[in-house]
């Protein structure tokens, strides 16, 4: 996204276009997510077919599908302001993997009990309970705030990058 635009060059010509860095952003970041949502679409298929041979219940498959989208969100909007950090896809590239593993990582760490006070913490970040939430069909509005409010904070964070580099342009 941002790392070969800035390492070839083409960035500062999208930076003197008359769009704000938030603008800039977030159609980048819609563009990817869509991009995401697109490649799920297919799957709907699936859940049809096994409605035509039998019944099914839509409640899991819907909720299954919005963790899905909003998990997939989070992981755009990582990959987004990694590459907005450095002029190499590839650092990005790990970057991003290293961040979206750490967050399913410490959430596994509410597991351990390590502390008290530690724990509550850990839950609320914890992937896995988030998906199996969704995947038994539970919308639970902590979850799908949590997901937002976290790709509205890497979003800003990544307009903040942008506009740092505007400045040392």
């Amino acid at each position: 996204s941002f790392s070969e635009e800035w390492r070839s060059g083409t960035l500062e010509t999208i930076l003197t276009a008359p769009v704000t860095e938030t603008q800039l952003v977030l159609a980048k970041f819609l563009a990817y997510w869509s991009f995401f949502i697109i490649l799920w679409v297919p799957t709907v298929s699936y859940p049809l077919l096994l409605e035509y041979y039998g019944s099914l219940d839509w409640g899991p498959v819907a909720s299954g599908y919005l963790g899905t989208v909003l998990l997939g969100g989070l992981l755009v909007a990582i990959g987004i302001f990694t590459s907005s950090l450095t002029r190499h896809q590839l650092l990005a590239g790990i970057l991003s993997f290293t961040i979206g593993f750490a967050l399913f990582v410490l959430g596994i760490l509410s597991y351990l009990h390590i502390s008290p006070k530690a724990t509550p913490f850990f839950e609320f970040i914890n992937m896995w309970d988030h998906m199996e939430e969704f995947a038994k069909g539970i919308v639970d509005t902590r979850r799908v705030i949590f997901y937002l409010s976290t790709i509205a904070t890497m979003i800003f964070v990544t307009v903040r990058a942008v506009q740092l580099k505007r400045m040392g342009s």
